[in-house]
């Protein structure tokens, strides 16, 4: 003990300097994490905005999903209440970290939007999502970027006696898709997925595949009742026989943990896709939505 205690006073100012550090990172992160989403002076991914168009601590009812779901669903155009929370390279992986940080609480209901991407091990994902940050990342270094425009925006505003605030993410939005590839612009997107992430084989969604049974488990200890959904494919393309196992292995989960699902991947035109998956906005999104409330509401 007193060799602890001569330890500790030895280095009791590094010892104080790192509890100052840390609290001042978890202030920070407390403050400016508000300040980011609500201010209209950063971009926003996803979640962000997100979080700033359902400023509410609970969401009651969300469909969760990759950007398939972001344009698929038009939730201002529904009345089922629930929450496009539709996030770019969205996963099961990121949804169960989601859901283990706290940050987002779920009310009741979730409904999860899956297709090959979102199960993919190998797709790249967006690394300012919260859920990105390492354990021991500290807040200020995650956001080293936005922190460096703040402050020599603060200090150029000094300077000039200009305001550097203008605003001008205020109206931004997620991403939506409009018309139709061509033939040869939607060959030659197949062409790269066979090549990137189709040639592993089914191992190559093993992560994903266990991190939904996992979501379902948490889901059914917190009482969120959860629901499934197959999303679109296209069908000028032939699905390959990758997809077609990958949809097995999910409604299997389905249905040994008593999940309902609806399988809405063969039931859309051509019209409706603005490539291979997600749907275009002035009228697939439209469809999307019609069918969805229905069943969601039922």
């Amino acid at each position: 003990m007193k060799k602890v205690l001569s330890f500790l006073g030895r280095c009791r100012f590094l010892i104080i300097l790192l509890v100052f550090f840390i609290g001042a990172d978890i202030l920070l992160r407390t403050f400016f994490g508000s300040y980011i989403v609500e201010s209209g002076n950063f971009w926003l991914d996803d979640y962000e905005i997100t979080r700033r168009d359902n400023p509410e601590a609970v969401w009651d009812k969300v469909f969760y999903g990759n950007s398939t779901v972001i344009a698929a669903y038009r939730d201002e155009l529904s009345d089922s209440a629930y929450i496009n929370f539709g996030v770019d390279y969205g996963s099961a992986t990121g949804l169960l970290a989601i859901l283990e940080s706290g940050e987002v609480e779920i009310g009741s209901e979730l409904v999860i939007g899956l297709n090959w991407a979102s199960m993919c091990d190998a797709m790249e994902t967006n690394p300012t999502y919260f859920w990105n940050r390492g354990t021991l990342e500290p807040y200020s270094y995650f956001q080293r970027d936005r922190l460096y425009k703040a402050l020599t925006g603060a200090l150029w505003s000094r300077i000039s006696g200009n305001p550097w605030a203008d605003g001008s993410y205020v109206a931004q939005t997620k991403s939506y898709y409009y018309s139709c590839l061509s033939e040869a612009e939607l060959a030659e997107k197949v062409a790269v997925y066979e090549e990137r992430y189709w040639a592993a084989g089914i191992e190559g969604y093993s992560q994903n595949l266990e991190a939904l049974q996992r979501v379902i488990t948490l889901c059914g200890d917190k009482g969120i009742g959860v629901r499934v959904v197959m999303m679109p494919w296209n069908p000028s393309v032939e699905k390959p026989e990758l997809i077609s196992e990958l949809d097995r292995a999910i409604i299997d989960i389905c249905s040994r943990n008593g999940i309902e699902y609806l399988d809405l991947s063969d039931t859309f035109d051509f019209e409706c896709f603005y490539d291979l998956g997600h749907l275009n906005y002035e009228y697939g999104s439209h469809m999307f939505t019609e069918v969805i409330d229905e069943w969601i509401n039922s």
